[in-house]
This record gives structure tokens, sequence and C-alpha cells, in this order.
């Protein structure tokens, strides 16, 4: 449990039952049955070597311990109080991030009040929602104007056989809030044809626009969410899947990175020739993007960066060979769409 990033100190008794942990700005008391995360508003540094010369680290019953320990530093007036379940998903989510930060319950916080709006409920889209969900965020809005199908369930698993007909935003809402009570959501039944729809379809308060949105018939998803997020001036992200391949990136946050993708998509459009694309497709290659997706955006949450920050990964699934690319420059750099600057996921 203790991450040699961390500054620590630490009092254990003589069974190694339980211990006091120190972090840069918190205290954890371990338990048997529960831990106990201290915040610190002005810790002194002989506070512990105090502390270790009463006897509250030296009683026989573990609980009358806890209880004593935190009575005199809350009588000291040092700390503020969370608990939480030794074994609880949060408790857990947090020792992840204690990776990222000296002060995971903070970051878990500050990751809860984001609010993502993800333009797509299909088979990405429903990966990326539930991942990133189950790892903190919960305020979502969610954007698709389907209906669930019979032919969604073999790799969209929050909607079932009892939720064909329904719309697939509701549906997937439905669910999640099942899983976690606590989720703010914001379901927008509703196709987004321009700019224009989806500026009005995200709430003022969105962190980042997420794009998991199929092509459709002369609507091009990603140029939409780009032009959007330019005019509100939020983060975007975005992938995409095919039978062989998937690409997961960009993310990106400048004005000017955004305005150098959404030309280059432009430019491609034009040259690009369109072949019969296979209606096949299947939970493997959706879940491996999504879940890489929601993996970077949620790296991006925690430090402000990603391997895909202004990049894209084009990875094979027939070998699991990737290629990661820049997208992004100043417009009048044609290297910046085409020249390879790193591999990823070679011989996996």
């Amino acid at each position: 449990l203790l991450s040699r990033r961390q500054r620590q100190m630490c009092i254990r008794d003589r069974n190694d039952s339980a211990y006091i942990r120190r972090d840069s700005n918190e205290l954890i008391l371990q338990g048997l049955k529960s831990r106990v995360r201290v915040k610190i508003s002005d810790l002194s540094t002989n506070l512990f070597e105090q502390l270790a010369k009463q006897n509250m680290i030296d009683e026989t019953s573990l609980e009358s311990r806890e209880q004593r320990f935190l009575l005199r530093l809350n009588e000291l007036g040092f700390l503020e109080t969370e608990e939480y379940e030794l074994e609880s998903p949060r408790s857990r989510t947090a020792r992840f991030l204690s990776y990222y930060s000296d002060a995971p319950l903070t970051l878990l916080k500050q990751i809860g009040a984001v609010h993502l709006a993800i333009v797509g409920m299909g088979g990405i889209g429903q990966v990326v929602v539930e991942h990133l969900a189950a790892a903190g965020v919960r305020h979502f809005t969610l954007i698709d104007g389907d209906r669930v199908e019979r032919s969604n369930v073999n790799r969209q698993f929050l909607v079932g056989p009892d939720e064909i007909g329904e719309a697939k935003v509701e549906a997937v809402s439905k669910t999640l809030v099942n899983r976690y009570p606590d989720l703010s959501l914001n379901p927008v039944a509703s196709y987004v044809r321009s700019a224009e729809d989806l500026v009005r379809c995200v709430p003022s308060r969105t962190s980042m626009l997420v794009c998991a949105a199929d092509c459709g018939e002369g609507v091009n998803p990603r140029s939409i969410v780009l032009e959007a997020c330019i005019e509100k001036d939020i983060p975007c992200a975005f992938c995409a899947v095919g039978v062989a391949d998937g690409e997961i990136g960009p993310i990106l946050e400048k004005k000017n990175d955004m305005k150098s993708y959404l030309s280059f998509l432009q430019q491609a459009e034009e040259n690009i020739v369109h072949m019969p694309v296979p209606k096949g497709s299947i939970c493997f290659t959706n879940s491996l993007v999504g879940t890489a997706l929601a993996m970077e955006i949620y790296r991006y949450l925690c430090i402000g960066s990603s391997p895909i920050h202004q990049h894209t990964c084009f990875c094979s699934f027939m070998n699991f060979k990737g290629l990661m690319y820049k997208r992004v420059g100043s417009e009048n750099d044609t290297n910046s769409v085409k020249t390879p600057v790193k591999h990823w996921l070679d011989n996996v």
C-alpha cells in the first residue's frame, strides 16, 4: 500500500495490523476493517513523535486506538476526516491515483467535478462512458439520436434486449444510474447535423467534448465537434474503429490545434476515395479502442498530458503494431499532418 513516490512516515503496532501513514498533506490510519483518510491543515513535523510517546498507539484494542487517535487529532484542530470502506471501489481508485498525486482524494474529487459530453453512444461511446464513470467522473452529457436495435447487443454492453426500441441515451443512462446512483446524466436524444446543433446540446459547464460517433451521409462528426469546441473553447478527444485497425486520438485543447486538425480533415475529405464499408462490427475492436481512449482521457484529466495529446495512434488489430502520427501544427506546416513521430505498441 505504500508508494515509493510518496513522502510518508509510518507508525506500526507490534503485529503490523494497523499503521499510520503520512502523505504530503494527508494522514491515513489503516485498520483491519476500514481506512480513515485525514486531511491535515497544519501538521507540525514532530506530531508523530508526540503521538508515539502517548498511549494511543499502545492500546490492545485496535478499535479503541483508532478512535482515540482521531479524537486527539480532532481536539488539536489538525484535521477534517473522510471515511470509506477499505475494499470499496473508491478506495481502489484513490490508491491508483496515488501514482499521479500526493493527494489522491483531492484529485478524485476534482475528477468527480468534471463534466464530459460524449457524441455517439454506440460501441465506442458506451465503453468510454462506462469506464470513466467507474473511474470517478460523475457528470456526463450523452448525445445520440439512435434507438436500441437488436443488432446492437453484440458490442454495446450498456443496453440489452429489454431496451430494444428505446432511445439509446435513455437506456444507457438507466443502466449507469442503476450501477452508480450518484451519477449526474444529461441524455440528449438528438442527431447532430451541424456545429450549431451540437453547441445547443452541450452545457456551458462542459470540461471536454468526446467524439465517438460514426460518419453519416454527408456528415463528418469530427468536423462538427471541432467547430463546436473552437466556438466554446473546450478540449476535445477523438477515436475511430474499423474491421482491421483502430484510431485513438488526438486530444486537443488549443484553438489553433483544432483549426489545424480541421484543415487536415477537410483536405483529406477532398482526396479520399470512398470504398464500400463492411457493415460488420464486433465487441473486441470497439472495446479496445474505447478503453484506450477512456484511459488517455483519464490520464489527461489527472496530469494534463497524454501520449495522444496532439497525436493520433493508429493500431492494427492484426498484429497489434501501432504508429503514432502528429495531426496538429501550424497551418503552413505540411509535415505536421504526415510525419510519423513515434512508434507505439511495437512487438507487443
